[in-house]
C-alpha cells in the first residue's frame, strides 16, 4: 500500500487501520478501545515473564505463541511473518555454492 493510501485509511478516532494492524501505536490513541489496551497489556505482561532476553527471549517467546496461532489462525506463524516482513527462507549452503558455481559458470 502507498504511504499515501496508508494516512488515507486513518481516521483521529476510532481508527480501524490502526486497531488492526498497529495495535501498541493505537493504544496511545485516547480513543483506544478496550480490546486494544487489553492486546497491548496482555502482550506487555506476556513478554515481561519471559525468562530469556534478546533473541534467546524472541525464540522463546515464538516457541509460544506458534502453535496457538497456527490453531487459532490456521495459518503457518512463520509464513506469515516472512510475508509481513518481506523474507525468504534460508536457502542452505550448499545450494548457495551450486548457484554461484552456476552463476560463474554463465559468466
Amino acid at each position: 500500500m502507498s504511504s499515501e493510501k496508508q494516512k488515507q485509511s486513518h481516521s483521529i478516532e476510532n481508527c480501524v487501520a490502526c486497531e488492526n494492524s498497529l495495535v501498541y501505536h493505537s493504544a496511545l490513541h485516547s480513543s483506544a478501545s478496550k480490546e486494544v489496551e487489553n492486546i497491548v497489556e496482555i502482550s506487555k505482561n506476556l513478554t515481561n515473564s519471559m525468562k530469556l532476553k534478546g533473541v534467546d527471549g524472541v525464540h522463546e517467546l515464538l516457541n509460544v505463541l506458534e502453535p496457538i496461532v497456527e490453531k487459532k489462525f490456521n495459518t503457518k506463524l512463520k509464513t506469515s511473518v516472512q510475508q509481513k516482513y518481506n523474507l525468504t527462507e534460508k536457502i542452505p549452503s550448499e545450494q548457495k555454492r551450486k548457484m554461484k558455481l552456476q552463476i560463474t559458470r554463465e559468466n
